[in-house]
């Protein structure tokens, strides 16, 4: 067998090592749940542009500001954002909103995806010294 022979074959078994570690990695982080937290911003991978050609409009989450969150399972849950309590299924501007948790709500714009609004951290500050 010529050196280049064995310098190929080589290559080639590196080559497979390199991969089957690649596959391994992939598949022992999905099964622990790796998940990815945008934190309210726009996923990169879904296009501006909707199927029509048309830009799809973004809509600035920072204009919201979640200042508390009242949960109450029989009676519907409140959110006081912007100084405006909401339940679930109000329009709030040009989103609805959609769920309300203990600390986060999440919105629906008319287009595009959803949006994670955290309840205000100096909110929770002054609660806490109260």
């Amino acid at each position: 067998m010529s050196a280049r022979s064995k310098t190929c074959i080589f290559v080639l078994a590196l080559m497979g090592l390199v991969i089957s570690g690649g596959l391994l990695f992939i598949s022992q982080s999905q099964a622990r749940g790796v998940s990815y937290d945008s934190g309210g911003r726009r996923d990169p991978m879904i296009p501006l542009i909707g199927p029509d050609g048309v830009l799809i409009r973004a809509i600035d989450s920072s204009s919201y500001v979640v200042e508390g969150i009242i949960m109450d399972p029989k009676e519907g849950s409140l959110a006081l954002i912007n100084g405006e309590f909401y339940r679930t299924g109000d329009k709030i501007r040009d989103v609805i909103l959609k769920k309300i948790y203990e600390d986060h709500v999440i919105l629906a714009p008319e287009e595009g995806e959803d949006i994670v609004l955290w309840i205000d951290s100096e909110t929770m500050e002054e609660e806490e010294t109260l």
